[in-house]
C-alpha cells in the first residue's frame, strides 16, 4: 500500500513527495498556494506546541484529510503524512458526476489510489472476481479501456475538469 508522505519547508512549500502523495496533492480542490498556506499554518501550530504534535485538518481537498507530523529533517525541512479520513463525500461525487453505482465508485476511488484488484477486494470485502466485474462495468460506462485512464477520470472529478 502506498504512503502519502511528503517534505515541506517551514513556509509550507512542498519540496518532494512520494508518487501517491503527489497524485493526492494534485487532486486538491483549492490551488497550490492555499494548500501551502494550510501546511505553513500547521507547521506554525506544531512549532508553538512543545507537547505531542497533534494532527491538523486540511480543507484543501474534496474530502476530509488530516496532516500528521513525522519529524524535522535538516535545514528546517519537515517530513509529513497526509491521511484521508472519510471517503463518503468523494464516493458521492463520483456517483453523481460519472453516473456509477456506489460500489463502482468505491472500486474506482481505490483504483485511483493505486490499489490492485486483490487489495480492493480485501478492503471492500469482495471477491477479486467481483472487483473485476465492477471494473469492466466502470470501463464500459466511462468509455475507457485501461486502469490508468479510469483513474485519471476519477481524479478529474475532484479537479473540476469534468
Amino acid at each position: 500500500s502506498g504512503q502519502y508522505i511528503f517534505s515541506a519547508s517551514k513556509n509550507g512549500e512542498i519540496l518532494w513527495a512520494t508518487p501517491q502523495a503527489q497524485t493526492f496533492i494534485e487532486s486538491a480542490e483549492k490551488d497550490q498556494s492555499h494548500l501551502e498556506q494550510e501546511i505553513r499554518h500547521a507547521l506554525n501550530n506544531w512549532a508553538n506546541d512543545d507537547s505531542l504534535k497533534q494532527d491538523q485538518i486540511l480543507n484543501s481537498f474534496h474530502q476530509k484529510v488530516k496532516i500528521s507530523y513525522i519529524c524535522e529533517e535538516a535545514n528546517e525541512k519537515h517530513l509529513l503524512r497526509l491521511i484521508e479520513l472519510d471517503d463518503s463525500k468523494a464516493i458521492e461525487q463520483i456517483c453523481f458526476k460519472l453516473k456509477l453505482t456506489t460500489r463502482e465508485a468505491e472500486v474506482l476511488l481505490w483504483l485511483s489510489k493505486g490499489k490492485t484488484n486483490r487489495e480492493m477486494a480485501q478492503i471492500l470485502e469482495l471477491s477479486h472476481r467481483t472487483v473485476n466485474t465492477h471494473l469492466e462495468n466502470i470501463f464500459r460506462k466511462l468509455s475507457v479501456d485501461n486502469r490508468t485512464t479510469a483513474a485519471r477520470i476519477c481524479l478529474q472529478v475532484f479537479t473540476n475538469e469534468l
